[in-house]
């Protein structure tokens, strides 16, 4: 998959279809930067630091989200 995919589908994956300023904000991504990834007319490389910065927080998403799962999974029936 190519990054700017990933980055596409991640943000997606948090925020639905207004996922771009929200996710320029969590990651510290200029708004002007992302729309350039996004439109093409800046190449996103794999190298970029925003992919460590993007894998750090979808770990701790996934963490809070999995705590949220085990107290649910607590609930008496």
């Amino acid at each position: 998959m190519k990054p700017i995919t990933l980055l596409k589908t991640a943000g997606h994956a948090l925020y639905g279809d207004r996922w771009l300023m929200r996710i320029s904000r969590d990651l510290t991504i200029s708004d002007d930067a992302l729309s350039r990834w996004v439109a093409g007319r800046t190449d996103l490389p794999a190298s970029h630091e925003v992919f460590t910065r993007l894998a750090k927080f979808l770990r701790k998403k996934a963490a809070e989200l999995a705590n949220i799962a085990d107290e649910i999974d607590k609930l008496p029936r």
